[in-house]
C-alpha cells in the first residue's frame, strides 16, 4: 500500500524508463459524514478517466498512456519535451504505464459538488483502498480525535 514496490519493481529497468504515466481516477459519489477527504468520497469509477475527444488526444491508439490524464514520473535523462501535457521520451526510451491497481492518481471530482454522476463514467465502486493511510497521517500530526469518525487499529 505505498510506492516502494511499483518502484523496487521498475528499478531493473530505470535507466531505459523515459516516463511513467500513472493513470487517474475519478472519485466521488454520495459524501460520507468525515472531514478527511479520502474518507468523504470512497466511490469511484470502474476504469481510469480517458480522452475520447480528437483535439484531446496524444496518441490515435485508444489505450495509449497519453490518451489517459494523471500524472507522470519522468526520468529526466531520457525525456526531450515535458512542457506539453504529455511527455515526450528520446528515442529508444520506454514509457511505461502504471496499472491502476497498482499505482493510481485518485481524482477527486465531488469536493465542490456533484459531478460524478453527471459524466460518462459514474462513480459507483466503493473503494477504501487509501484508509489505512489516515490512522498513520492522524499519529503523525499528533490528532487524537482523528478516529472518532473513522475505524483506527
Amino acid at each position: 500500500a505505498t510506492l516502494a514496490l511499483p518502484l523496487q519493481t521498475l528499478q531493473p529497468v530505470r535507466p531505459k524508463i523515459g516516463t511513467l504515466a500513472v493513470p487517474m481516477m475519478d472519485f466521488g459519489g454520495p459524501p460520507r459524514n468525515s472531514s478527511w477527504l479520502v474518507s468523504r468520497f470512497r466511490q469511484r469509477v470502474s476504469n481510469p478517466v480517458q480522452v475520447l475527444a480528437p483535439i484531446g488526444r496524444g496518441n490515435p491508439n485508444d489505450d495509449s498512456w497519453l490518451n489517459h490524464p494523471g500524472v507522470t514520473l519522468r526520468n529526466p535523462e531520457n525525456v526531450v519535451g515535458v512542457y506539453d501535457h504529455y511527455t515526450r521520451s528520446r528515442p529508444g526510451a520506454m514509457d511505461v504505464e502504471a496499472p491502476f491497481e497498482l499505482l493510481r492518481v485518485n481524482h477527486y471530482v465531488d469536493i465542490f459538488g456533484e459531478r460524478c454522476s453527471h459524466r460518462f463514467a459514474h462513480c459507483v465502486l466503493e473503494d477504501s483502498g487509501v484508509m489505512w493511510a489516515v490512522p498513520k497521517m492522524c499519529h503523525i500530526l499528533g490528532m487524537s480525535t482523528c478516529c472518532l469518525e473513522l475505524p483506527c487499529a
